[in-house]
């Protein structure tokens, strides 16, 4: 009986993967009609469903308030791939990472067409300092890869474990070892790389998983997770930039708190947590005193969070079940709704376009 009831609930989930093809209201891209189509609006990169190679990319337009979907596969003839995860803008052009792939692609920034490919194992993030120098990390590998996209080629630097987010703070690339699955070390660290030796110097033991690296007024923030199994509670850790110490640490009250994506701002810290956007200040006490600024419906699950110095709001994506349509939410500064945008298979990082 049991088996039957996997069998049905399988079914039934292929079912709903292969008929979620309802688009919202769609502008198609054209690039014999749309030459330079990007220019004022964000993009979002839909993950899609891990393993399906169904990952994209949609654009809205704040001119037409209308969405394009699809635009890598419309514009180049070619499936992004399995679970493009970042996107990088400078100038004319972006970098765009697909982790399940290994690929790491190049493309014009305002209309999309593909200059160059490159394979680098599980890519994740990107830091573009210009074409002889795109830094990329790797999900499994504990390397940091430097694509020069000038000669096409590719070299790495050894960083004793796999790191996630990077920042580059004075020509030093500071890299968090956020898991320890593929290479068994302490997923606690904050890993120092310089780029004039290009090699790893040292190495700073911050909270278990730390997921968010932020530079602010001369010293480096850290949000830690605790860990998946919340083996310990969440942490936000200050670090000088000058001899790589913390100078203070903040633990979240809760051991089920599990924030992500940290920006500072005017005083206070933002993250996503309890499927909310919530912001922290530290009181008299040295205590970080959390309240919620947007909580998301139960139907929702917040993904991604951004904010845009632009619009002064914040960007947040809500991937719902996983196996519909999500969308992207903007947010103001106090926490209200103000626009929606219908994304498609999970969506993840927003990026502003100008």
């Amino acid at each position: 009986m049991k088996k039957l009831n996997l069998i049905i609930f399988l079914v039934f989930a292929l079912i709903l993967i292969s008929c979620n093809n309802d688009e919202p209201n769609e502008t198609p891209v054209n690039p014999d009609n749309d030459v330079s189509f990007i220019t004022d609006g964000v993009l979002i990169i839909n993950e899609g469903l891990f393993g399906q190679g169904n990952g994209e990319i949609s654009y809205y337009d704040f001119s037409t308030n209308k969405v394009s979907h699809q635009i890598f596969y419309n514009i180049n003839n070619k499936l992004l791939g399995d679970l493009p995860y970042r996107l990088a803008v400078s100038d004319d052009v972006a970098i765009i990472t697909v982790n399940n792939s290994n690929k790491v692609y190049i493309v014009n920034l305002h209309n999309f067409l593909l200059l160059s490919e490159y394979d680098v194992p599980s890519p994740r993030e990107i830091v573009f300092r210009d074409l002889r120098h795109i830094y990329v990390s790797s999900l499994t590998e504990s390397y940091l890869y430097v694509i020069n996209s000038i000669d096409n080629s590719i070299s790495k630097i050894y960083c004793d474990r796999p790191i996630k987010q990077i920042i580059e703070v004075n020509s030093k690339i500071y890299g968090l070892a956020w898991s320890n699955y593929y290479s068994g070390k302490a997923n606690k660290f904050v890993m120092v790389i310089d780029l004039v030796q290009n090699q790893l110097i040292d190495s700073i033991e911050v909270g278990i998983e730390p997921q968010t690296i932020v530079y602010k007024d001369n010293y480096l923030w850290v949000l830690s997770t605790g860990g998946y199994m919340h083996e310990e509670n969440a942490k936000i850790s200050k670090i000088s930039l000058d001899n790589h110490q913390i100078v203070h640490y903040w633990n979240f009250p809760n051991n089920n708190d599990y924030p992500s994506y940290l920006i500072i701002r005017n005083g206070k810290m933002y993250f996503l947590n309890n499927n909310a956007i919530q912001s922290a200040t530290i009181d008299d006490h040295n205590i970080l005193s959390i309240n919620t600024l947007y909580a998301a419906s139960s139907s929702s699950s917040l993904y991604y969070l951004m904010w845009d110095g632009d619009d002064n709001c914040f960007w947040v994506s809500d991937v719902k079940d996983y196996m519909h349509n999500g969308s992207v939410y903007k947010i103001s500064e106090n926490g209200e709704l103000l626009l929606t945008i219908e994304a498609e298979l999970v969506p993840g990082m927003i990026c502003r376009i100008l």
